[in-house]
């Protein structure tokens, strides 16, 4: 599948799916793009980690 449409369709997903709602209306942008990465990463058949 080509990059961009996985990234389209992830951020779609982002916009669409319940379990980000609550990021889109307190408008948590980092919290948005950590799941924008995440969706992006399952698309992709991988796995999204982020390490501190």
């Amino acid at each position: 599948m080509d990059t961009q449409l996985i990234l389209n369709k992830a951020k779609q997903n982002v916009l669409t799916k319940p379990e980000y709602a609550e990021f889109l209306r307190q408008r948590d942008q980092a919290a948005l793009d950590m799941a924008w990465m995440k969706e992006s990463a399952e698309l992709m058949r991988g796995s999204f980690n982020v390490y501190k």
